[in-house]
């Protein structure tokens, strides 16, 4: 596993810009822009000769631009300078791996190689500008794991509540981010112990106005981040490091908070990522969180396409986290699933709840209320499977909802996250 060395907000991911919509596209995040397919991703035009103009010749594509020779120099440099350097172990991407120099984003000393933020910090429809000298971003080698076939119950199950589930007694309020990047929520702007300050009071708000529910706090921590580069393996991941992780589940177990380690897929599939996670998932209170913005086909890109998975990647969840929790006799697990556009889950109509696990779609997407409320209606309560979870941006967000505008939605959210 690898990582790069970064101290708290050091990490600055690559950033999306806007693909210029035209002035008749949907507003992002709107019912219309929920149900719309993205549109493809244009081809790049022709190169031409500086000074020559297009009527005369394009060069072929397979000829490499000036800027990525230059990014091929810079690769060999870097590459004789490895040679020739001093050995270097490998790491995961945290506070306790050996410094890098500044890199993509202007972060200053300690800066990583470039991240790919979620929802959080761009529109999703928007597309990358890479930095062509930036290093690919170290990934993790993960082990190929063989996926079942599932078949879906047509008729949904009753959800236990008397096993030490969470759902539906609970009213779950987390925070979400990386905890090495200030620009990927909230997470990664204060210290654990600032985070738990504010989490409570933001709490208050919701025990306020529904006195009824008792609130559960929690941290949902990114554990692998979507990458432009795909990586020595091609995964396009890179996983943050096992001591940030273990550190936040250390506190939450300490402080009766639960813990939401958020996978952002790639090209690694589902069953990979659980398994990257499962050590942690058979402690009673970390959680399993997939985003499938980032969970990309072959040839796709983070970053250029809208990422999905399928009702057999959510059956074969809930059904590794029903054995999980059976085989370490704790109480069951939550699986949470993102969601901002209807093609991130392809034949959703056979998703169903399953006995020993907890299912939450959660509904992304950023902007003022009535965009989020048309979001949400579209996502979730129209299209109800379960438990529902509902997601704010402090600074994407205006205005930011209250807790009891929250609390007013139809169906009312079991699960609040915060970014």
């Amino acid at each position: 596993m690898r990582a790069v060395q970064t101290g708290r907000g050091g990490v600055v991911p690559l950033r999306l810009r806007p693909r210029g919509n035209p002035p008749t596209a949907p507003s992002p995040f709107s019912r219309e822009w929920v149900t719309t397919p993205p549109a493809p991703v244009p081809a790049a035009p022709p190169r031409r000769v500086a000074g020559v103009g297009w009527t005369a010749f394009a060069l072929p594509r397979w000829v490499p631009s000036e800027r990525a020779l230059g990014a091929l120099l810079v690769l060999a440099l870097v590459a004789v300078t490895a040679y020739a350097g001093p050995e270097s172990k490998p790491t995961r991407l945290g506070a306790t791996a050996p410094p890098v120099a500044e890199g993509v984003g202007g972060g200053g000393p300690g800066n990583a190689a470039a991240l790919l933020s979620n929802a959080a910090d761009q529109n999703p429809t928007a597309t990358t500008t890479p930095d062509p000298t930036a290093l690919p971003a170290p990934v993790a080698t993960a082990t190929a794991t063989t996926v079942p076939a599932f078949e879906i119950a047509e008729t949904a199950v009753a959800v236990p509540t008397d096993d030490g589930a969470l759902l539906p007694g609970h009213r779950i309020l987390t925070y979400y981010g990386h905890p090495h990047s200030d620009l990927m929520g909230i997470l990664g702007e204060y210290s654990i112990e600032d985070l738990h300050a504010k989490l409570k009071e933001q709490a208050e708000g919701f025990a306020a106005a529904d006195p009824s529910t008792p609130v559960k706090l929690g941290f949902e921590v990114i554990a692998s981040v979507a990458q432009r580069d795909p990586g020595e393996d091609g995964k396009y991941l890179l996983y943050t490091d096992e001591a940030t992780i273990q550190e936040y589940i250390d506190y939450a177990t300490a402080n009766d908070m639960v813990v939401f380690l958020d996978y952002q897929i790639g090209m690694n599939g589902v069953a990979n990522e659980i398994e990257e996670a499962r050590k942690w998932l058979e402690l009673p209170n970390v959680h399993l969180a997939l985003d499938p913005e980032f969970a990309m086909a072959e040839g796709e890109q983070p970053g250029e396409h809208i990422g999905q998975i399928d009702a057999t990647d959510v059956a074969y969840a809930q059904q590794t986290l029903v054995d999980l929790a059976a085989d370490a006799g704790i109480p069951p697990k939550i699986l949470l699933i993102h969601q901002f556009h209807f093609t991130m889950l392809t034949n959703k109509d056979q998703i169903s709840p399953m006995t020993g696990v907890q299912l939450i779609l959660n509904a992304d997407g950023f902007g003022e209320p009535a965009t989020k409320l048309e979001s949400y209606a579209v996502l979730v309560a129209e299209e109800p499977i379960e438990f529902h979870g509902f997601k704010l941006f402090y600074k994407q967000d205006f205005p930011l909802m209250s807790p009891e505008e929250i609390l007013a939605l139809e169906p009312a959210p079991h699960f609040v996250v915060y970014q």
